[in-house]
């Protein structure tokens, strides 16, 4: 089921999307394709799959800093080490490849190309557990057995956005070879 269909919902996602265009400065466009599903297990309230793409730890590096460059507020990343200077500790039956991931929006948001034609029109896709009970008007207070929608999409956005960690992947599964 789209959001568009359920206009309560759609304008509580939205609101969560207003939140954080009001935090971030990078002009760009994020798309996202956003749902209401049903889930295997009950316990999940949304869930997000982000298009990952990769580089280089020089390039994506060097772009940080080209972006960055004339802001003073983010100076700090010219202190980011070279990849020659870059060192890692690892858990044991682990290795470093030399790249780095970062969701679509984050490429499009530090000046790479990133044509939709190769990587879809979609920067990642939200699928929230219809399951719950939702609240998707919280400025009356959210009902002590509901769930606050605006909240959840708020969080589930920010993983489109970038906010997402492969250290969970690394802590929870046997070493690879």
């Amino acid at each position: 089921i789209a959001l568009q269909g359920n206009a309560p919902a759609l304008a509580a996602f939205d609101a969560a999307a207003q939140e954080w265009d009001a935090q971030i400065a990078s002009n760009i466009t994020v798309n996202i394709n956003a749902n209401l599903g049903s889930f295997s297990s009950s316990n999940i309230i949304g869930s997000t799959s982000s298009t990952i793409l990769f580089g280089s730890y020089g390039v994506v590096r060097y772009q940080m800093i080209a972006n960055a460059a004339g802001n003073p507020g983010q100076a700090i990343v010219t202190a980011l080490p070279t990849a020659a200077n870059f060192q890692l500790n690892l858990p044991a039956g682990r290795s470093f490849s030399g790249n780095v991931d970062l969701t679509k929006a984050n490429a499009k948001a530090l000046g790479f190309s990133v044509p939709d034609s190769q990587f879809g029109q979609s920067d990642g896709a939200i699928t929230f557990n219809q399951a719950f009970d939702f609240d998707y008007d919280r400025s009356d207070g959210v009902g002590s057995s509901q769930v606050d929608f605006q909240t959840v999409a708020a969080h589930e956005i920010g993983h489109v956005l970038g906010f997402i960690s492969s250290l969970d992947a690394v802590d929870t599964s046997t070493a690879q070879t």
